[in-house]
């Protein structure tokens, strides 16, 4: 009974034959229900059995049945008992249903009621709080005030002072205790802040109250009590006075708090709110769900090579295959969007799927992908082997995403901020070898190409039946790219991924007070931002540059089309939009505007410089989001947008990783519409040229 009662007061049905058939299985265990069910069967069996017995004896007279039985008067007096134990039956039955509905009605009002004045007890303490700080700044310059008037009293018998400042410098320290004393009591903070502390406490006892009044509802048991001892309760309830109460109170916190206050309150408490929730609903998917986090970014990835295999050997377009996957990942971004609880895994779902290609995914995929295109002989342009990448960035957001959702309804907010605050609260574990050397970067740059390479060899060795033309050499460069990849991760955790949270725990100190900057502001805020989003401008232009895929991309599009589509051209087009993207990303960090507000436009724009574009800058373009953001770029940014995210307090600090993928697409695509244009201009050029040679 407790499951279906659970079930019934989560409102887990669909409809309202759901509804009754959910009534009807926790009605039966009640007690008094049992009773007049029981009474109703033997009064019903009676009827039944005198009924057989008449029917039985008119069949053997050969007399009228129906005749007989409305003339029996023991048969009369059973069939209207037993129309009135059905009556009381149904009765009872209705009125144990109305009081389930009440009940469910009390205690899910009763848990938005706690909520609401929750959130008004938060609201008054934000205004509380800001009082308090008021009165402790004015009683702390006054003690410091008046202690310096007692220093100076004490030297001026060991120090020889002129007399004018032995007068005036004791008044001038009076006059300004006096003067902050007469404004302090002018806006009556003391009386202020003992008000809100009143209403505070009116606050708790109500929502003490309401708690009480639900679990006195919820814990009401049916099975053992009596319809009238429910009837009772709720009478007590609406006798004792608390409606009056929570009117009294609400009237007096409007007239505590002023519109405009009001308003700057609850966007102050909705930050701090959203945050908290963040925070923690980030934490569960990082921490409880690391595995199939992983596994589904993976299996995304996977995805996405088998629709670029297919797309090779058939040869189709990667206009349509990037239209297909774009629409679920904006239906699933506008719907995590609209729910603030899932809102806050956008950023991190977005930069999912820009991590998942880095220097051992891209030069990989680009091989396979240009090798099967030429195997094929499907493609049309010595560039139809790109698009792999495209896909590669797609589909893990678009599982993220999906897992987000599901852990959504997995586990409730409750239970995440428990969860989060056992752990905060557990005993911290001795730092082990692995957190004190660098042995867990150097596995990790192993496992990064070791299992992937074997893999490799599994295929074409047992599988394919071919081998390798230059043996030694393929050996060779593998094991210096497993050295290389494990020198680089120790490099990243120890250099980039340091200075790049330290910079970013730092970077606000240009704009606006921090605790560990005692220079803090060091510009205004205007110009301080300007600074920050030029230092995030430049920082992204030189980290797309460093990065190894990108050469590779570069090289390997200058060599496909000897030379027409030059290496620097591209490189240059991508760390552009990259540094847009960066910057747009700190911009949003410091200024607190939504990831998706930002990101759907820009992917809109993408899609339409799509549909002018060739395949050929498509496939390009698209691939270039991927190899931007690689072992240099990711850990930068990811530090210092954490540090800077931190130390701004915003709601989250991913989402910059993301905005750094678009923008390239939007650069290239530009670039590529740009080139076109002059290719479509030159030979008219050059035949106007050719007539005017021919008329002279």
């Amino acid at each position: 009974m407790a499951d279906y009662n659970k079930r019934f007061l989560d409102g887990q049905y669909r409809n309202s034959k759901e509804k009754n058939k959910l009534i009807n299985y926790i009605i039966k265990d009640f007690e008094q229900y049992q009773t007049i069910f029981a009474e109703l069967k033997a009064a019903e069996q009676q009827r039944l059995a005198l009924r057989d017995s008449i029917e039985y004896t008119c069949n053997e007279k050969k007399e009228n049945v129906l005749d007989k039985l409305l003339h029996d008067p023991e048969y009369l007096k059973l069939r209207s008992e037993t129309l009135e134990k059905k009556k009381k039956y149904k009765n009872i039955k209705l009125k144990y249903k109305i009081a389930l509905i009440q009940r469910k009605n009390i205690y899910n009002n009763v848990g938005k009621n706690i909520n609401e004045y929750k959130k008004a007890k938060s609201i008054i303490v934000l205004k509380s709080q800001y009082i308090g700080s008021i009165i402790n700044r004015i009683q702390i310059s006054i003690i410091f005030v008046s202690s310096t008037i007692t220093l100076f009293e004490s030297i001026q018998s060991n120090f020889v002072i002129p007399a004018f400042y032995l007068t005036i410098i004791p008044i001038l320290l009076s006059t300004y205790i006096a003067i902050i004393l007469a404004i302090s009591r002018f806006y009556k903070f003391d009386t202020k802040k003992e008000n809100i502390q009143k209403v505070e406490e009116k606050f708790s006892y109500i929502i003490n109250r309401l708690r009480y009044k639900r679990r006195k509802v919820i814990n009401f048991d049916f099975t053992c009590e009596k319809l009238t001892d429910w009837n009772i309760l709720i009478e007590n309830f609406n006798k004792d006075g608390l409606e009056e109460m929570i009117t009294k109170t609400i009237e007096e916190s409007d007239s505590l708090l002023t519109l405009k206050e009001y308003t700057y309150y609850y966007k102050v408490y909705n930050k701090i709110r959203t945050k908290f929730h963040v925070n923690h609903f980030n934490n569960e998917l990082l921490n409880n769900w690391t595995l199939p986090l992983v596994l589904i970014v993976g299996a995304g990835v996977g995805i996405a090579a088998i629709l670029g295999t297919i797309r090779f050997v058939r040869g189709w377009s990667l206009k349509p295959m990037i239209y297909c996957a774009l629409v679920p990942v904006v239906i699933l971004t506008a719907y995590c969007w609209m729910d603030p609880d899932l809102r806050s895994i956008l950023g991190l779902a977005w930069d999912c799927g820009a991590v998942t290609t880095g220097p051992v995914t891209v030069p990989l995929v680009l091989s396979l992908g240009i090798g099967i295109a030429n195997a094929a002989g499907k493609g049309n342009s010595s560039l139809s082997g790109f698009g792999v990448v495209t896909m590669a960035s797609l589909f893990p957001i678009l599982a993220v995403l999906s897992l987000a959702i599901f852990v959504s309804y997995q586990i409730t907010p409750e239970q995440i901020i428990a969860a989060a605050q056992a752990q905060s609260s557990a005993v911290v574990a001795k730092p082990t070898i692995w957190d004190q050397t660098p042995v867990s970067e150097v596995v990790l740059g192993v496992r990064a190409i070791l299992p992937l390479v074997l893999f490799l060899m599994f295929v074409l060795f047992i599988v394919l039946k071919s081998s390798l033309p230059n043996r030694m050499v393929t050996v060779y460069g593998l094991v210096l790219s497993i050295l290389g990849m494990c020198i680089f991760n120790v490099g990243l955790t120890y250099g980039l991924r340091a200075i790049g949270s330290q910079t970013g725990s730092v970077l606000p100190a240009a704009f606006m007070e921090l605790p560990i900057s005692p220079a803090s502001p060091i510009f205004s805020k205007v110009l301080g931002l300007v600074i920050v989003i030029g230092f995030a401008f430049l920082m992204g232009f030189g980290a797309t540059l460093a990065e190894p895929a990108l050469n590779a991309l570069g090289l390997t599009v200058q060599k496909l089309t000897n030379g027409a589509f030059k290496k620097s051209m591209l490189m240059y087009s991508v760390a552009g939009g990259v540094s847009v993207g960066i910057a747009l990303g700190i911009a949003k960090l410091v200024i607190g505007f939504d990831l998706a507000t930002v990101l759907i436009p820009l992917y809109a724009i993408g899609v339409i410089l799509t549909v002018f574009s060739s395949e050929e800058f498509v496939n390009v373009g698209w691939d270039s989001a991927g190899v931007t953001t690689g072992p240099v770029t990711v850990p930068l940014v990811l530090a210092m947008g954490l540090g800077l995210g931190n130390a701004v307090s915003a709601v989250e600090g991913f989402g910059i990783l993301s905005l750094a993928s678009i923008c390239p697409i939007i650069a290239v695509l530009s670039m590529g519409i740009v080139i076109q244009i002059m290719q479509s201009r030159a030979p008219k050029k050059a035949a106007t040229s050719i007539e005017e040679l021919e008329s002279e």
